[in-house]
């Protein structure tokens, strides 16, 4: 999964531990940590926050199939989960 792999890649280039960069992106640990797992793909904000605290572009990170194509593990889609 690309963004596992980029997050992952970004975060160690800078020899970040998780908990840095779950402390400057302001998200727990156990999010970086799903993330980097392949298990989840967070929410658009969640993205945008560690984009920052990396200092690049949320593009970088994820692809555009990832965001559209996948339905998070934990996220049940509005229309399903409303019966």
């Amino acid at each position: 999964m690309p963004l596992a792999d980029n997050l992952r890649r970004a975060r160690l280039t800078r020899f970040w531990s998780q908990m840095e960069l779950a402390e400057k992106a302001d998200v727990s640990r156990a999010t970086i940590a799903r993330i980097e797992l392949g298990g989840y793909v967070p929410q658009l904000k969640t993205l945008r926050r560690l984009a920052e605290a990396l200092g690049v572009e949320p593009a970088a990170l994820v692809t555009i199939e990832e965001l559209e194509g996948e339905t998070a593990a934990g996220r049940v889609p509005a229309a399903a989960g409303s019966r």
